[in-house]
């Protein structure tokens, strides 16, 4: 058997054929964002209708897996909570081009996005919209020293570690960067989501799928 061979089969054995199970982050049912459940597939997050047992698995699949599989992953860098980071994958629509914060944003399901601060959801980058609490502030942006999952002070280069080694993997080292509130729920007059959703992702080089990592963190004082 030659090194690809048993490269897709061992994923076959630890991704595809793994049963879905379901990731909550924390929260209630009715507080995910998504428009549909994720959970892992062995160690990977995606969505529960993608990367069944049938899937088409070739060699570029079973290397991205490979490399999140392999990613040196702890908790969210930033924020009040210890919140694991997960390897995440999902498919990326067929015809999708370019990639645009709004194609991001129809691969990663969210149920309602709801923002104030961004202008155009069709570029292909967008900058941090800012820090706006008590507003409709979920975030879409391309600014790597403005994200939460990975350090970013003291001017490091985000080609470096686990970060960089995702962004490696991608087409032209694009990477975004997502925050979703979860569902608010009401506190006397008050409107608040415990947690916010956060992706680092980027294009697969094979153009088909997105990959990068997900986790979940406290909203007080993130971005609320």
């Amino acid at each position: 058997m030659s090194n690809e061979e048993a490269l897709i089969t061992q994923v076959k054995a630890s991704f595809l054929d793994q049963p879905f199970r379901l990731e909550s982050f924390e929260c209630e049912p009715w507080e995910i964002p998504f428009t549909e459940v994720l959970g892992a597939r062995g160690k990977v997050i995606t969505f529960q209708s993608q990367f069944a047992s049938n899937y088409p698995l070739d060699i570029h699949l079973a290397e991205e897996i490979n490399l999140l599989t392999k990613l040196n992953l702890s908790e969210c860098y930033y924020g009040a909570g210890a919140c694991s980071v997960f390897p995440f994958i999902c498919e990326y629509p067929n015809g999708a081009e370019p990639l645009t914060g709004t194609n991001v944003l129809a691969a990663l399901k969210p149920q309602n996005f709801r923002s104030e601060h961004i202008k155009n959801f069709d570029a292909t980058a967008i900058p941090f919209p800012g820090y706006h609490p008590g507003t409709d502030n979920d975030e879409i942006h391309t600014d790597f020293s403005k994200q939460n999952i990975f350090e970013h002070e003291d001017n490091r280069d985000e080609f470096t570690g686990t970060h960089g080694a995702i962004k490696r993997s991608v087409v032209d080292g694009k990477m975004w960067y997502v925050l979703l509130h979860t569902t608010p729920e009401q506190y006397k007059e008050y409107w608040f989501s415990q947690y916010v959703i956060l992706f680092a992702v980027g294009r697969s080089l094979q153009g088909n799928r997105l990959l990068g990592v997900v986790t979940h963190q406290v909203c007080h004082n993130l971005c609320d």
